[in-house]
């Protein structure tokens, strides 16, 4: 394992954000000595800093959210208890349990709006989207019935999609009752997709599916604007006899209505005609789905002693990024890493890092800080990167700005 935790440790060093070699290798001069500055030399300048206070979720499944659009307004959204603070001036108090925030800030740091949802026991958002009308599109889990503004939840607990548009009014709320665990995700024509894992049978609408086997199976379903079931799948066909274990986890639909499920599984389930055989634990797949329930392709993404658990599933630049944590002990310790997997739509691999906590971003913004949880996003034409990290009850949400380069290369005249 030791052997291993270095191998991650390697990887992460030698292809961790790969634009940033780039720019030491290819931008820098072949001065030796430049290049070990340059290296040394933090790429960014931060620009503004704003501190928020408050007790946040920090396991991967709930931790806050960020996200970027067009003209670099940044949406931040997570879970909080009791109160939360924005810069000593601002707050938000919880209506009882856990709640939701959402708060929209321009390039300049300066808060646009701050919203919540949440009833009297715990809510909390589980994945952001940008709307394709402007605005962001919500999905999580609420218990005890809860209310989005004015608008309240039809059902007592289960799970949410909400749509705020660019000034926080909120559009549409969609509910759910019948999954426990994956968050309900919608399509550009508000049709509701469900993905839920269960044991020995399950209630799709009238129908009932009972498990023939002992291990735990999954279904995706949709169902239309009006909660009308269209279609559902079972994912894992194997028959009676057979040997392998499917749970999903999270999903997220492009704009073609395309699904993409990830979960684990152990042993070796079919998806249709296609069987994956795990490691010893429970490994990762992600699968993709047509907006008819046809499948297209499934991964295996790995294959290992250790037990993983998927996080999130969400779409970024057109490509499907899958977060996964691996659980391994030693020496009567449990160790963590956490993976991000990148694919486009054709089942290419696109990219793929490994760490150990979520501490991204320092390597280009120079920012040092052990942080127990934190996320960036990063605008490339604009060399802007919009961070968070939380340090006990602070989150520092950040701007950095790249600076010019000293050593770049003149062109031959």
């Amino acid at each position: 394992m030791k052997k291993s935790i270095l191998i991650y440790i390697s990887f992460l060093t030698i292809f961790f954000f790969p634009f940033t070699l780039s720019a030491q290798t290819n931008e820098a001069s072949g001065n030796e000595k430049d290049t070990e500055e340059t290296k040394k030399e933090p790429l960014y300048d931060k620009k503004w800093n704003i501190d928020i206070i408050g007790k946040f979720f920090e396991n991967q499944r709930t931790a806050p959210l960020i996200i970027i659009d067009s003209v670099e307004n940044v949406y931040l959204a997570g879970t909080f208890s009791n109160e939360l603070k924005i810069n000593e001036q601002t707050s938000l108090k919880s209506k009882g349990g856990t709640d939701t925030f959402l708060l929209k800030f321009d390039t300049n740091g300066k808060l646009l709006w701050k919203k919540q949802a949440g009833g009297i026991k715990d809510d909390y958002v589980g994945s952001m989207r940008i709307a394709k009308e402007g605005g962001v599109i919500l999905s999580g889990y609420f218990e005890d019935s809860t209310s989005f503004d004015r608008i309240k939840a039809d059902k007592k607990e289960g799970g949410y999609v909400v749509n705020y548009d660019k000034n926080g009014t909120v559009l549409w709320v969609k509910t759910e009752n019948k999954t426990a665990y994956s968050l309900p995700q919608t399509d550009r024509q508000l049709n509701l997709y469900l993905a839920e894992a269960y044991k020995d049978k399950v209630q799709i609408d009238t129908t009932t599916i009972n498990n023939p086997t002992r291990y735990y199976n999954s279904y995706l379903s949709k169902y239309d604007n009006n909660d009308k079931l269209q279609w559902f799948t079972i994912i894992n066909k194997m028959n009676k006899h057979g040997r392998g274990e499917v749970k999903t986890s999270d999903m997220a639909i492009d704009d073609e209505g395309n699904i993409f499920v990830g979960g684990t599984f152990k042993y070796a389930p079919v998806f249709d005609n296609i069987e994956i055989r795990s490691g010893k634990a429970d490994d990762v797949f992600l699968a993709k789905y047509n907006s008819e329930g046809k499948l297209g392709w499934v991964l295996q993404l790995t294959n290992s002693d250790d037990a993983y658990t998927v996080d999130r599933v969400y779409i970024h630049d057109g490509n499907i990024c899958l977060r996964a944590t691996a659980h391994s002990i030693e020496s009567g310790d449990t160790i963590q890493t956490h993976h991000q997997f990148e694919y486009n739509e054709h089942a290419t691999s696109v990219e793929y890092h490994s760490f150990y906590g979520w501490e991204t971003g320092e390597d280009i913004t120079g920012d040092s800080l052990n942080y127990q949880y934190s996320n960036f996003v990063q605008n490339t034409v604009r060399n802007t990167i919009y961070k968070f990290g939380i340090i006990g009850n602070k989150l520092m949400l950040m701007k950095f700005l790249r600076k010019p380069l000293k050593n770049a290369r003149k062109e031959e005249e």
